[in-house]
């Protein structure tokens, strides 16, 4: 890697040279240690700027010391700048003092020096780019309080071990520490709004960062590759979380995310393989492609003001178990929550209006599926493989089944499709060696299918409940005459699976599994005609537990044992109410306990 750096150096070199980018020096003068210092005149001959003695590119070693003013026939002049190139790999260089009268540092000035530490003095107002790049044995710097901004590449690829912005810098340039692999610690100071793409990128030892109350953006890949970064803390400044900011943090064990960010970008936290616990504020309204892709994940929830979920974006998030879908998502994009293997139960809010394709594809433990009455359209593929899936209810708002929608679901045993289908793809239900023994249709005009669209265990055995005075018109469509059994709707099928989902929903608990089945009830009553809900005689049962559990969410009463007080949730410890969040104790005040 640094063979390669070198070889682009002397090509920069080379071509500096060649088109003069680096002019003779005009004068030389001793410093007090007997130092030759090479100098331009610049503003008038009034004051001086310390250059290289060309073409020699290595002029400095040993410690340099610049004077804040040099004498030179006769007139003093004032040094107030370090200038383009000016020490640029100077191998032999171990330390340089800069003067309080130095205004600015040019480009490349120190680039590829063999420089330990570094002070910034404070009337320096800017770090220009590559300024100190490839500086690899240098460890330590100090910012002066009158530095503003930190330019490209100003620090990339040197050898700090840590890493502290003052509050006086209000930005930080694309790539200004990147790949400085031996960083450890990083503080951000209140005075920085704006942190420049791959920032810290590829920061393989860095451990700790503390990001200042004004940073607004978090920039592309700004935290990319940081293998040992555990935590990360965004503070309610920041708006936005680019495209890949902190992908392949394989070590990432937690993130909070402040309550100001708008948008997760693409592959956000992409292969973060440790990531168990994200905090996802209400203020997010869109969650990118890929943004959680094989994260380690257990729960999930997203909050009221998502209204999008992206392409992949917990794809392989293996040990996945329960997600809570904010109700303003609009879409589930393709392959979202795929391969999610633990994921035991999913309610799709009413806002909802598409799942797209393999949006749930392969989730093999799912086993309660509640889709919310206003998605108009299930996607190819969406919960293919979801084999322990044992009914499902296709609300009266889905107008078409993607093909293969429900494919190889094999413990499906019960199926309700609504009455504004115009379209099932193939293979839609088609289980293989499955249990369906139940489909109800409520679609009073049917349409041709092809005869694998739906079959169970035994080819087409299941018994087909079909709206009143329709027998016939199913006996003649494709696909659906090859049920062996078909009957009218005697307006109590889709009655009798509400009430059992009802009853299942025993005694109320702050739990979302308890949640999750009594929007499961919901959903499925809602689903049904008006006469048919007047029909279910434990309706009641399903209200009270509506009450009951949003009397847990105002009072914070958690029905839980002690000794799990620890964990992130709302709790009674020692008679009082306890809210847990990221290891530490609130009541309902805000107080930490």
């Amino acid at each position: 890697m640094r063979t390669n750096k070198l070889i682009l150096l002397f090509s920069i070199l080379f071509s500096m040279l060649a088109t003069n980018a680096l002019a003779a020096y005009d004068i030389a003068v001793k410093n007090a240690d007997g130092v030759n210092i090479y100098y331009n005149y610049t503003n008038n001959k009034t004051e001086v700027e310390v250059t290289r003695k060309t073409p020699n590119p290595d002029n400095y070693s040993g410690s340099v010391t610049i004077p804040k003013e040099i004498t030179y026939n006769n007139k003093t002049l004032k040094v107030t700048s370090i200038g383009e190139y000016a020490f640029m790999y100077c191998s032999n260089l171990k330390s340089v003092t800069i003067p309080n009268s130095v205004k600015n540092i040019g480009m490349y000035a120190f680039y590829g020096c063999s420089l330990t530490s570094i002070t910034i003095p404070n009337s320096v107002t800017s770090i220009e780019k590559c300024t100190f790049e490839n500086c690899y044995n240098l460890t330590s710097i100090t910012i002066g309080t009158g530095v503003k901004t930190i330019g490209e590449a100003a620090f990339r690829s040197c050898g700090l071990t840590s890493v502290k912005i003052p509050d006086n810098v209000t930005s930080i340039g694309l790539s200004a520490f990147c790949a400085c692999e031996d960083l450890k610690t990083v503080t951000i100071g209140n005075g920085v709004t704006n942190m420049g793409d791959y920032v810290f990128s590829a920061c393989e030892k860095l451990t700790s960062v503390t990001i200042g109350n004004s940073v607004t953006s978090i920039g592309k890949k700004a935290f990319c590759e940081c293998g040992k970064l555990a935590s990360i803390t965004i503070p309610n400044s920041v708006t936005s979380i680019e495209d890949e900011a902190f992908y392949e943090c394989i070590s990432l064990k937690s993130a909070i995310i402040g309550n100001s960010v708008k948008s997760i970008g693409k592959e956000t936290f992409y292969d973060c393989r440790s990531l168990k616990s994200v905090t996802i504020s209400n203020s997010v309204t869109s969650i990118g492609e890929a943004a959680f892709w094989i994260c380690g994940l257990t729960s999930v929830t997203i909050g009221n003001s998502v209204t999008s979920i992206g392409d992949i974006a917990f794809e392989g998030c293996l040990d996945l178990t329960t997600v809570t879908i904010g109700n303003s998502v609009k879409t589930i994009g393709s392959r979202a929550f795929n391969d999610c293997r633990s994921l035991k139960s999913i309610t799709i809010p009413n806002s909802v209006t598409s799942i797209e394709t393999e949006a749930f594809h392969g989730c093999e433990n799912l086993t309660s599926v509640t889709i919310g009455s206003n998605v108009e359209s299930i996607g190819e593929s969406a919960f293919s493989g979801c084999s322990n899936i044992t009914s499902v209810i296709i609300p009266n708002s889905v107008t078409s089944i993607g093909r293969e929608a429900f494919f190889e679901c094999e413990k499906l045993t019960s199926v309700t499709i609504g009455s504004n289908v115009k379209s099932i793809g193939v293979q839609a239900f088609d289980q293989a060696f499955g249990e369906l023994k139940k489909v109800i249709s409520k679609i009073v005009d049917p349409f041709d299918i092809e005869i694998e669209t739906i079959s169970g265990g035994s080819y087409y055995d299941a018994i087909l409940y079909v709206p009143k005075g329709t027998i016939a018109k199913y006996k003649a469509k494709k696909g659906w005459k090859e049920f062996k059994n078909i009957k009218e709707e005697e307006g109590t099928t889709g009655i009798d699976d509400v009430t059992a989902l009802i009853n299942a929903i025993g005694s109320v608990k702050y739990t979302a599994a308890c949640k999750a089945k009594i929007d499961a009830a919901r959903f499925a009553y809602d689903a049904l005609t008006k006469d048919e809900q007047a029909l279910v005689k434990n309706y009641s049962v399903l209200v009270e537990a509506e009450n009951a559990y949003k009397q847990y969410e105002t009072t914070g009463i958690a029905d839980v044992e002690a000794k799990t007080e620890n964990k992130v949730g709302k709790y009674i410890v020692n008679g009082k109410i306890v809210i847990v969040r990221n290891g530490k104790k609130y009541n309902l005040n805000g107080q930490v306990e």
